[in-house]
């Protein structure tokens, strides 16, 4: 015998029938907004990731920064002096990331356009090999 609240189910078309999450569901979705309302943060503070290079961005600056340790608190305070509440938690946040120190992160491929995120700077070429940068001084210890 069908109860009331089995039968006004019942009833319902399939798409009013919702699934109950299981424990480990529920915690993804969790762990997925977490992540949402963390992404939207950076954000506001004028970072952005860029996954396909794994490197957090300056919008702002226009530069990739450096993730290891409390740096990009340090950027976000001495550059544009974000107060110390709005970078509470922020530095955890990153690591967690995984994303590449500035030292590992490979050059942008010769004539690939322009990165939407990042400034263009001059640069100096060898014209004995295909070393590029935009540093005088590295430019110079390369030709030494």
């Amino acid at each position: 015998m069908h109860t009331r609240h089995q039968s006004r189910c019942s009833a319902l078309p399939h798409h009013y029938i919702f699934p109950l999450f299981s424990k480990c569901s529920l915690t993804t979705h969790l762990h997925v907004l977490s992540a949402m309302h963390e992404s939207n943060r950076l954000r506001r503070l004028g970072l952005v990731v860029d996954s396909e290079y794994r490197a957090l961005i300056c919008v702002v600056c226009g530069c990739a920064l450096s993730c290891s340790g409390c740096q990009v608190t340090s950027h976000l305070w001495e550059k544009h002096q974000v107060p110390k509440d709005a970078r509470t938690s922020i530095t955890s946040y990153i690591h967690s990331l995984r994303l590449l120190d500035l030292s590992r992160l490979p050059p942008r491929p010769n004539g690939s356009p322009a990165h939407t995120n990042l400034k263009t700077k001059r640069g100096y070429a060898c014209k004995l090999c295909d070393y590029l940068t935009a540093s005088e001084e590295r430019i110079g210890r390369h030709l030494s």
